[in-house]
């Protein structure tokens, strides 16, 4: 009696495992998670998605500051009007490290070139030397 009893009780909820990503029983080791590596990627990929899309809006305008001072020095010039490298789409919100120099201006880098915001219109750049970076 003991015997048909334990045969028609349900499983315990808690000894069946589910894919964490479709929701299908899982067979195989205990502490398995997902049902095949398609569902495992999906599930990370969606898990990460609002890192990554942050991470590459901030990467490209980085990117594209870098761009803007680059051609700027390829070009000849060490300094700019601020509203100029705006309309090439220049932030100065967005380096790659910053600092205060001895004259107490905040030193601001992207990668090599590294620029001054002298005022509120003219903007001061220069490519910095790999060996000695200030």
């Amino acid at each position: 009696m003991l015997a048909a009893v334990l045969i028609n009780q349900s499983p315990n909820p808690m000894d069946t495992q589910n894919c964490w990503q479709c929701g299908k029983q899982l067979y195989g080791r205990s502490d398995k998670k997902f049902c095949d590596s398609q569902c495992r990627n999906h599930f990370h990929n969606q898990r990460h998605s609002e890192l990554n899309r942050v991470s590459r809006v901030v990467l490209g305008q980085i990117r594209s500051n870098y761009h803007v001072l680059n051609d700027m020095i390829n070009t000849g010039h060490s300094q700019a009007a601020f509203e100029e490298l705006a309309l090439y789409g220049f932030d100065n919100h967005y380096h790659t490290s910053s600092f205060f120099n001895e004259e107490g201006q905040l030193v601001r880098n992207v990668y090599d070139v590294q620029y001054v915001i002298v005022d509120e219109s003219l903007v001061k750049f220069r490519r910095i030397d790999q060996g000695n970076v200030d």
